[in-house]
């Protein structure tokens, strides 16, 4: 009768200890995936705050680069590379600019990207009937 109930007490205790450690081992998981679902969140704020820029060059200034225009921009820092300078190869007439966000990103402006496939395989273009793009978006416009 005494061995019996020790051996309860330690099947009960054994349980015990593997209920504790897959509630450890579960929230350490959890706190993970958070982690790089937070870090994969950024990464798509990035994204369509990149793309936002590209449709403006790309339908508001014809495809041009107006560097101009972006230094007016309150949230872009634009500086050019100059050739001597950089390895990229760029060739004689070129310029390369690097362009980073001095702000946070307003999220509420970036909703529309945000879907249950967060970005979808298709990229769609709308363009006039001159063939001049009017709008470009992932899956939701």
């Amino acid at each position: 009768m005494k061995f019996e109930r020790k051996k309860h007490i330690a099947l009960l205790s054994l349980a015990a200890v593997f209920f504790i450690g897959y509630v450890i081992w579960s929230q350490l998981y959890i706190n993970h995936m958070s982690n790089i679902l937070s870090s994969e969140r950024v990464r798509v704020l990035n994204i369509a705050r990149s793309l936002e820029l590209w449709k403006n060059i790309t339908i508001n200034d014809s495809g041009y680069f107006y560097p101009d225009k972006l230094f007016k921009n309150e949230e872009i820092e634009l500086k050019e590379i100059n050739r001597s300078k950089s390895e990229t190869g760029i060739n004689k007439g070129e310029k390369m600019y690097i362009l980073y966000y001095k702000k946070d990103i307003d999220e509420t402006k970036f909703q529309r990207y945000f879907s249950d496939l967060v970005l979808d395989n298709y990229f769609y273009l709308i363009t006039d009937a001159d063939g001049k793009i009017k709008e470009l978006f992932w899956d939701k416009p």
